[in-house]
């Protein structure tokens, strides 16, 4: 064999590697790293999918619905929130009745304003929503702070006229209440009740304590 024909089969040797080399699965490299390139050039040419106007419509429309109950459950829980708050002050009054003494009624009258007299209404109307004034003034007033009033002022006794904030948040209360007749006529009567009770129940103590007395001479 000669020098020439040796030389020829040794580069197509060298021929065949490289080719074998730059193949990939039978497919030269070039060819599909060419192809990829392509393929990704058709990708990034290919203009963007557009979301349809239907679906953007009820993509809104839904997100208009999530906005409408976040803002519904925040303005509930504020709602409830406030009437837990209320529901506690509300506690914290109806805890102030019977008024024991004149000094407390004072106190209380000084404390009743715009802001919260709905809060001793309420307070009252819980007191004497059973029977009426008639029955549960002593549930409002203690047999104490009684003997030492009067509506008006008379017969050496002092006018819870006076204690003004004081008798109007009762006389509110009475009549929602009552829901007929005169508020200050029906505290005029519960009044003048009570101490009547209160004269008999005395009565009725000292003659049993007499009573008693004489029974143990």
């Amino acid at each position: 064999m000669s020098l020439a024909m040796i030389m020829m089969l040794m580069l197509m040797a060298v021929d065949c590697a490289t080719c074998s080399m730059l193949a990939v699965d039978g497919v030269p490299r070039i060819r599909a790293c060419t192809s990829a390139q392509n393929s990704k050039n058709d990708r990034s040419e290919r203009p963007p999918v557009a979301i349809s106007r239907p679906l953007r419509a009820d993509q809104n429309a839904t997100q208009a619905k999530i906005e409408v109950l976040v803002e519904a459950a925040s303005e509930q829980t504020a709602t409830i929130k406030g009437m837990t708050k209320q529901q506690g002050q509300g506690q914290t009054v109806a805890r102030k009745f019977p008024i024991q003494s004149v000094k407390d009624l004072n106190q209380m009258s000084m404390e009743i304003n715009d802001t919260n007299r709905e809060l001793y209404i309420d307070a009252i109307k819980i007191h004497i929503m059973h029977g009426g004034i008639m029955k549960n003034l002593k549930n409002v007033l203690s047999n104490t702070v009684v003997l030492a009033y009067n509506v008006d002022g008379v017969q050496g006794k002092a006018a819870l006229k006076n204690e003004s904030s004081f008798y109007g948040v009762l006389l509110d209360a009475i009549n929602l209440v009552e829901g007929t007749g005169s508020a200050e006529d029906n505290l005029r009567k519960a009044l003048q009740l009570q101490k009547k009770r209160y004269f008999k129940n005395s009565s009725c103590n000292k003659n049993k304590i007499e009573h008693e007395n004489n029974n143990n001479v």
